[in-house]
C-alpha cells in the first residue's frame, strides 16, 4: 500500500507541471491533509466597534495566522465577516468619451499587476538578479496604471473610473447571538491528538486575548469544542468503570458471604487494571473512548479467575481441617496445590473468553481502525486478570 505521504509528494510533482495552464487562471494546490471529521473546534469573533471588513481582516491577519502556526494544526478556515478587496469601477460615459472597453481596463490592470523578471547584473565578481516589482499595494498604484495613450497623453485608470476599497460578493454569512460574527473553523492534522491541539489552540487564543480586547474584538469559543465530547465520553466510562467495579465486590460479598476472599478477589480488579494499562502504553494506545470501552467490558470478567481461584483455596482449607494433625502438612503447600489443581482449567476458559474478540482484530477497513483499540484493550485485560490470579 502507498503511504499517503509518497502519494502526496507524487500528487504534487505532477500539478507542478500544469501551473498557470491556461494561463488566465490560478495554479492548482494541494489542499492540507485533513477532513471534515478534523474540525476539532470552533472560534466565534464578535465587535460592537469594528465594521465587518475590519473584523475578517483581525480574524485573518492576527488570529489566523497565529493559530496555524500551532502545532497539530492543518488549517484555519474564516467565514463570515466581508473580504476587503480593492474595486475598480468604469465609468461607461468617460470610457466612451477616450475610446476605451472594459476589455482595455481588464487588460490593463492584469499587465501592470505582476512582477517580472529584469535580467541580472555583474559585477565584483558577483551576478545579483534582477525583478521588476510591478504589484500593485494600495488604490494610487492602481489608480495610476496606464491603459492607452490618446494625443501623446497617458490615459490612467483614475481617468475612466472610480478605485476604492469594498466588500467581496459574499457567499454565506455567520452570527453568534443573532450579532454579525467571523467564525473561524480549526481543523487538525489527522495524527495529532486532539486533547493535546485543543489545549494548545486554547494557549494561542489566551496569548491573543490582550491584542484583541485592544481593538474591541471578543472571542467566544463554546460554539463546538470537539475535546468537550471526547471528555465527557471518557468521564462517563470512567463513572461506569468504577460502578462497575464496585457492583462486582458487592456481589462477591453478597455471595461469598465472607471477608477475607471477597478482598482477595477485589484486589484482583485493580491489579489486572494497571496491568493491562501498562500494556496498552507498551503497544502505544491511549486512554481513549474505544480502549475504556474494552476495559468497562471486561471489569465483569476481571474477577473471574480470582473468584475460581479463591474459592478453590477456601474448599482445600476446609478439608485441611477435617484431616488428622499429623496429615494435615503446611498451609503453604495446600494453597500451592488447590491453585495448581484448577490452573489448568482457569487458563482454557480464559483464553476461550479471548478468542470472542479476536475476530474484531482482523476487521479491514473504518470498521477494523475503530473496533481494534477496543478489542486490545479487552483482550488485554483478560490476560492481564489471568496473570495476576
Amino acid at each position: 500500500d502507498t503511504s499517503p505521504e509518497l502519494a502526496r509528494q507524487r500528487v504534487t510533482e505532477r500539478l507542478q507541471g500544469v501551473s498557470g495552464l491556461p494561463p488566465e487562471t490560478e495554479g492548482p494546490a494541494l489542499a492540507p491533509a485533513s477532513s471534515v471529521m478534523g474540525e476539532i473546534a470552533f472560534l466565534a469573533l464578535t465587535s460592537t466597534s469594528l465594521d465587518p471588513m475590519e473584523l475578517r481582516r483581525v480574524a485573518e491577519v492576527d488570529v489566523r495566522r497565529r493559530l496555524l502556526a500551532v502545532r497539530g494544526v492543518s488549517q484555519v478556515v474564516a467565514m463570515g465577516g466581508q473580504e476587503r478587496q480593492y474595486q475598480v469601477l468604469p465609468d461607461p460615459l468617460r470610457l466612451e468619451r477616450y475610446g476605451l472597453t472594459l476589455h482595455d481596463v481588464h487588460a490593463a490592470i492584469a499587465r501592470g499587476n505582476q512582477n517580472a523578471p529584469g535580467g541580472y547584473v555583474i559585477g565584483k565578481g558577483q551576478e545579483a538578479v534582477v525583478r521588476v516589482l510591478g504589484r500593485s499595494h494600495d488604490l494610487e498604484d492602481l489608480k495610476d496604471l496606464t491603459i492607452a495613450q490618446r494625443a501623446g497623453v497617458a490615459v490612467r485608470v483614475r481617468d475612466v473610473a472610480d478605485v476604492v476599497v469594498g466588500p467581496a460578493v459574499a457567499r454565506g454569512a455567520a452570527s453568534y447571538n443573532a450579532q454579525p460574527a467571523v467564525i473561524l473553523s480549526i481543523v487538525k492534522q489527522p495524527a495529532a491528538d486532539t486533547i493535546a491541539v485543543t489545549r494548545q489552540v486554547d494557549a494561542a487564543v489566551d496569548a491573543l486575548l490582550p491584542l484583541l480586547e485592544q481593538k474591541g474584538v471578543a472571542v467566544h469559543r463554546d460554539l463546538f469544542r470537539q475535546s468537550d465530547f471526547i471528555d465527557l465520553a471518557v468521564s462517563n466510562l470512567t463513572r461506569v468503570l468504577r460502578d462497575g467495579a464496585v457492583l462486582v465486590v458487592a456481589v462477591l460479598l453478597l455471595f461469598l458471604w465472607s471477608v477475607r476472599p471477597t478482598l482477595i478477589s477485589a484486589i484482583a480488579l485493580p491489579m489486572s487494571m494497571l496491568l493491562s494499562v501498562l500494556v496498552l502504553d507498551f503497544l502505544g494506545l491511549s486512554l481513549d473512548a474505544m480502549t475504556l470501552g474494552g476495559l468497562a467490558i471486561a471489569v465483569g470478567a476481571l474477577v473471574d479467575d480470582a473468584i475460581v481461584d479463591v474459592e478453590n483455596v477456601s474448599r482445600r482449607l476446609r478439608d485441611r481441617t477435617q484431616l488428622p494433625p499429623d496429615q494435615r502438612g503446611p498451609v503453604l503447600q495446600t494453597v500451592l496445590a488447590a491453585s495448581l489443581e484448577i490452573r489448568s482449567s482457569i487458563a482454557s476458559a480464559t483464553f476461550i473468553l479471548m478468542l470472542v474478540f479476536v475476530p474484531l482484530l482482523l476487521l479491514g477497513g473504518l470498521e477494523g481502525r475503530l473496533l481494534r483499540p477496543l478489542a486490545i484493550a479487552y483482550l488485554a485485560a483478560i490476560g492481564s486478570s489471568l496473570v495476576v490470579a
